[in-house]
């Protein structure tokens, strides 16, 4: 789950989006506090969400490795 969400700041995204210095504004991003305190909540939603429906045996199943997307 945690790589789906790192999707959404892919850099090629920045690229397409003609912005100036797509590599710099998507390591700002990456870096901001509050971008990962979202995404903390957003994963934790989901995956009570997903648990609640049974889709999820239990809660650890988010506990990705921590995956970087270039």
């Amino acid at each position: 789950m945690k790589l789906a969400v790192q999707k959404l700041y892919r850099r090629e995204i920045y690229i397409d989006a003609n912005l100036e210095k797509p590599g710099r504004m998507r390591k700002e991003l990456l870096a901001h506090p509050v971008r990962q305190q979202f995404n903390d909540q957003l994963l934790s939603s989901t995956t009570k969400f997903f648990t609640r429906i049974g889709l999820f045996s239990n809660k650890s199943v988010s506990s990705e490795a921590e995956l970087v997307v270039n």
